[in-house]
């Protein structure tokens, strides 16, 4: 035995190995904390259903079984993969459904353009901007915030 493959470098490699595999965990454990939940639902929304798209593009429906030697009929793997994947959706759809994500966001995106047009006064109060220029920039703000993709420009 030499080099590499003395039990003296095994312990070392599989040590350096449980090492990197815990290293990553920790990583995983110190993600950034979700400051936006709606949102970050959204997203895993449309992963899962981007998942569940990706699966079923792959199935063969006339393929969904096989026969093995260890017994007669299987079930194949991606048919159950696309099987939960479908399970996921219902239940990550269903919850945005009961949470009224939508209309929370909107009004959210509401509650931010009013705040924006009112800083937006404020400023222009500040700057003795007053009567048909004050007029017109609040006018030009609420075009440019009804112009942003989603959103509804204040009242």
């Amino acid at each position: 035995m030499h080099g590499g493959a003395t039990p003296t470098h095994r312990v070392a490699a599989h040590q350096e190995l449980v090492r990197r595999e815990i290293t990553k965990a920790r990583d995983i454990l110190n993600a950034s904390p979700i400051t936006d939940p709606l949102r970050a639902l959204q997203e895993l929304a449309g992963q899962v259903v981007e998942w569940k798209d990706a699966l079923a593009a792959r199935v063969d429906l006339h393929a969904l079984r096989y026969e093995s030697n260890i017994s007669t009929e299987q079930i194949r793997g991606e048919v159950q993969l696309l099987e939960r994947a479908m399970d996921r959706c219902n239940t990550v759809l269903a919850t945005i459904a009961k949470l009224n994500i939508d209309e929370r966001l909107a009004r959210i995106d509401e509650m931010t353009a009013v705040v924006i047009v009112r800083a937006v006064e404020a400023g222009l109060a500040s700057a003795g901007v007053a009567g048909p220029a004050a007029v017109k920039a609040r006018e030009v703000v609420r075009g440019h915030l009804r112009a942003l993709p989603g959103r509804e420009a204040a009242r």
